[in-house]
């Protein structure tokens, strides 16, 4: 059998006129490579990596400040778990100045019972704050304790000055 030309020719434009097109050299479109559009693509690309370091960037800024955050907390922390242990300490003292009292008159032992009560009070609000975990309202809690003692202990000093 003969095949003219023609026919050949015809044949092959059918096969290649079944091939798809694309400019895109990775997806087999050799034949229709194309400078501009491949131009196109390496920006978008570039463009894609110049948005993906700025956001990069931005998570490591926010590292940073969240790790400085962190930090300033632990240090406030610290410094507020100082504060409640010296209250304790001075819970203590008051408690041994309340038992002195109570050695007293019957006047300075209920005086001493009411402030024993007052005492007790007070180191159960302690062990609340200690327990605080908002460090803003730790430090109202614990300014408000230490009004508290304060108060206490002049009582307590007065008391014992009669």
């Amino acid at each position: 059998m003969r095949i003219s030309t023609g026919m050949l020719a015809g044949v092959c434009l059918m096969l290649l006129s079944g091939c798809g097109l694309s400019t895109d050299p990775t997806q087999g479109g050799l034949f229709g490579y194309n400078p501009k559009a491949y131009e196109a693509r390496q920006q978008a690309k570039r463009a894609e990596l110049q948005s993906l370091e700025a956001e990069k960037e931005q998570h490591r800024q926010e590292t940073v400040r969240l790790s400085q955050e962190r930090e300033k907390k632990s240090a406030a922390l610290a410094a507020q778990q100082k504060e409640l242990n010296s209250l304790k300490k001075e819970l203590n003292s008051l408690s041994s100045d309340i038992d002195r009292l109570k050695k007293g008159s019957d006047e300075e032992r209920a005086r001493a019972d009411q402030l024993e009560r007052q005492r007790a009070a007070l180191e159960r609000e302690l062990s609340r704050a200690d327990r605080e975990q908002d460090v803003q309202q730790k430090a109202r809690k614990i300014e408000s304790l230490k009004k508290e003692l304060r108060a206490l202990e002049q009582e307590a000093e007065d008391l014992s000055n009669l």
